[in-house]
């Protein structure tokens, strides 16, 4: 019988790549995934940073000038942290597939595990951050109405190598960089996303991307479910 199924017949049971794979998109139409500055774009670099980038550019020179990210990879540190199954920067910038997260709250925590590397525990009890640093940094959160708020610090202090779904360029340290997450219940199936990334030493400006996700989210052991929000926090 089942050398006669069809794939889609086959994968009815939800699969790896059925399970990962986010086939109810939220379509908005937009331009840009950055919502401040509303231009869209994310801000300049400062000089203290662009001069980073520009040595790591000098010491990593694209083999096609038309693709600043086909560079020569003479030893194995030349590879992006995500390319060494390592860790991805954080927020994760949209990529092809590697995208999507799984959200499981118990009493105390969340954890959401992006489908590739990146496992987050983020404690909910107010304990203060840990001076221990990080790829992914160190995460706590806490409730404003039915919103998560979560702020992620102290990430490694090591220069970053770009990569896929990167945020900070290649040459540029994470160290300095405060994140700070909403995710907004919008209904059973959908949450809006919205962050704000900070480090004087990087950009001119804290800036921050939003996104419209559907959300399979497991609860366990959880109080009452919170109520809905309709729009982003102020």
């Amino acid at each position: 019988m089942c050398a006669k199924a069809t794939v889609a017949e086959l994968d009815r049971v939800k699969a790896y790549n059925g399970f990962w794979t986010p086939l109810d998109f939220v379509k908005d139409n937009r331009t840009a995934l950055i919502e401040d500055p509303e231009d869209g774009r994310i801000p300049p670099l400062t000089p203290q940073a662009r001069a980073k980038q520009e040595a790591h550019v000098r010491a990593h020179p694209p083999v096609d000038e038309n693709a600043t990210d086909d560079v020569p990879v003479d030893h194995w540190d030349d590879f992006d942290t995500r390319t060494r199954c390592i860790a991805i920067q954080l927020p994760s910038g949209v990529m092809a597939y590697n995208s999507a997260s799984y959200i499981m709250q118990s009493p105390g925590w969340v954890m959401i595990a992006l489908e590739r590397l990146n496992t987050r525990m983020i404690a909910l009890d107010g304990r203060p951050h840990s001076s221990t640093r990080s790829w992914q940094g160190d995460s706590r959160g806490h409730w404003e109405g039915n919103t998560l708020v979560v702020e992620t610090v102290n990430f490694l202090d090591t220069p970053t190598n770009d990569g896929g779904g990167s945020v900070v360029p290649g040459g540029v340290s994470e160290g300095n960089v405060r994140l700070i997450e909403h995710f907004v219940p919008i209904g059973p199936n959908r949450i809006h996303y919205y962050a704000t990334v900070e480090d004087p030493t990087t950009w001119t400006r804290p800036w921050g991307p939003s996104a419209a996700r559907p959300s399979h989210i497991r609860c366990t052991n959880t109080p009452a479910t919170r109520g809905t929000a309709a729009s982003r926090p102020r």
